[in-house]
């Protein structure tokens, strides 16, 4: 029931926390788990140290937690939690939309956090893939239908120059202005989510260069 993404060698970032989450009230976003089950991250490794914290529902995991100048220990029961990969706020006038995955949960999560940020009156909304690894293309071309008037989303051309449309937006759209917000792990499924936005010249792209994915 987080969400985490590495960005000192020695920690894992909690960025967000899911809805139903076990660790509400133990963990908030900043937060840096820097050791699991007594291992520490740095020795462990991203993958390793998140294959540490995922388990069996009903069990508990230990967990050292660096918070500012703050550290402790923190035991959470892990718990089956579905995550949409998506996270909805509002500051001001400013749809704050944090995007962690392509799965297939997203995109109507993805369409009634939007929905309702439009509901209460937003100006302009704001992509968050930072750390977003990618996923299903299905997922990620059915959002930027929502997003994106008519044309070309997807096309692929093979060795011998042949060039063919995957997949397709209909005409209908979101008329407000964007941002994507971008780092050296937003990759894949991500890259094409905040290239298509640049390239229909909907929303400007914010951030550090991408990770570069082109396996097809």
């Amino acid at each position: 029931g987080i969400t985490v993404s590495q960005y000192e060698e020695d920690a894992l970032t909690v960025l967000y926390l899911s809805d139903g989450s076990p660790a509400e009230g133990i963990l908030e976003a900043g937060d840096e788990i820097v050791a699991v089950e007594g291992q520490q991250v740095a020795e462990a490794g991203y993958q390793q140290a998140v294959s540490l914290v995922r388990g069996t529902a009903g069990t508990d995991v230990r967990l050292t937690v660096r918070r500012r100048d703050e550290i402790f220990d923190a035991t959470v029961t892990r718990a089956d939690i579905v995550d949409t990969g998506i996270h909805g706020e509002i500051y001001g006038n400013i749809g704050y939309v944090k995007v962690s995955a392509f799965n297939n949960a997203t995109p109507e999560a993805f369409y009634n956090t939007i929905y309702d940020q439009i509901d209460a009156g937003v100006e302009g909304l704001v992509f968050d893939l930072r750390g977003n690894g990618g996923g299903l293309l299905t997922s990620v071309t059915g959002m930027l239908d929502f997003l994106l008037p008519e044309g070309d989303l997807v096309s692929r051309t093979d060795k011998e120059g042949k060039t063919t449309v995957m997949y397709t937006s209909g005409a209908s759209c979101i008329d407000l202005p964007m941002a994507v917000l971008v780092n050296g792990s937003t990759a894949s499924a991500a890259e094409l989510f905040a290239c298509d936005l640049q390239e229909y010249g909907v929303a400007v792209v914010v951030g550090t260069q991408t990770y570069g994915k082109g396996v097809m």
